[in-house]
């Protein structure tokens, strides 16, 4: 860390949107509290978890630096984000989903970023784990998010980018990349760390897991950020015609083992028929050896009778 102490370090508040699954949210926390960067506060929006609170969640964490908030009714992630910042006092803001993880040097690291990078926000590889596992690198590049390379909740920035967006929107999905989007429109600059220190989890009750919706929610983005769409049709269409022809390929790779096994399970069936033929064959050739001796024993009568040995 550059900054000398505490006093010097700006206060970073973590706005985290909580519902059910205390057991991810108690993991969540716990990253945040490992951080080498000391100077932050948590504020948890519980959005009226009716089975288990964040409260009951974390009654065992005793940090100061934790502050929960509980909504009288559901009112959804984006809304418990903008009610985090309405509580929070730091200067900084990072929007953690209460079932992701931090490297321990994400804030320490990133901030370092953004003040020698002079940017407003900065944004690190993820490292995606849970029903899939691989290192996933996000984008700051209109042209890319527009394509659909979906940069997830993974950035921090200052809270005057929050203040010229106008907070988190209040749509069904993709909250966070129309949060990127607005960012890139009011001129953010962004810094990156080339270095997995986001977790993003995938799971079972996970948005990200229903693609179909996914895929509708952005559209629905795209058509309220029409002007920036617009720019980037070709990209967007260079892009889709690119994944079709990845998802072709794929299927191609899928009808190979197919194709192999319908060539084998026919050879099998030739082999059966001919291993058939060879037995009833061998029958043959058995039932005809078999009475070899007693054609024997004929030819030999018949011979010795007709040369008087017999009478």
């Amino acid at each position: 860390m550059n900054r000398e102490n505490k006093q010097t370090q700006p206060l970073v508040s973590i706005l985290m949107p909580y519902y059910e699954l205390g057991d991810l949210l108690q993991e969540a926390v716990s990253s945040v509290i490992a951080q080498t960067y000391p100077n932050w506060e948590l504020v948890i929006v519980d959005d009226c978890s009716p089975n288990c609170s964040a409260a009951d969640a974390l009654s065992n964490f005793r940090d100061q630096r934790i502050k929960i908030i509980r909504h009288e009714k559901n009112l959804g992630n984006a809304s418990g984000r903008n009610t985090a910042a309405k509580n929070s006092t730091g200067a900084i803001y990072l929007s953690l989903d209460s079932d992701d993880l931090l490297e321990p040097t994400y804030i320490e690291k990133t901030v370092d970023a953004m003040f020698e990078a002079e940017a407003s926000a900065v944004y690190t590889d993820i490292q995606i784990f849970g029903f899939h596992n691989y290192v996933y690198t996000p984008s700051a590049d209109l042209g890319d998010i527009i394509a659909g390379h979906y940069p997830h909740n993974t950035f921090i920035y200052k809270k005057e980018v929050f203040d010229l967006v106008g907070g988190y929107k209040n749509i069904e999905a993709v909250v966070d990349t129309e949060f990127w989007i607005s960012a890139l429109e009011v001129g953010t600059k962004f810094a990156y760390v080339p270095e997995p220190l986001w977790r993003y989890r995938k799971h079972s009750s996970s948005w990200s897991q229903n693609y179909s919706s996914i895929g509708n929610a952005f559209y629905k983005v795209l058509i309220q950020h029409i002007d920036t769409a617009k720019k980037h049709v070709p990209r967007m269409l260079e892009d889709m015609i690119q994944r079709a022809e990845n998802d072709i390929q794929q299927l191609e790779k899928r009808d190979k083992p197919r194709e192999d096994y319908q060539r084998m399970h026919k050879e099998f069936h030739d082999l059966l028929h001919e291993y058939e033929h060879l037995e009833k064959q061998a029958q043959k050739t058995e039932e005809i050896l078999g009475s070899l001796p007693k054609l024997v024993k004929q030819l030999t009568y018949v011979t010795m009778k007709k040369v008087g040995l017999k009478s």
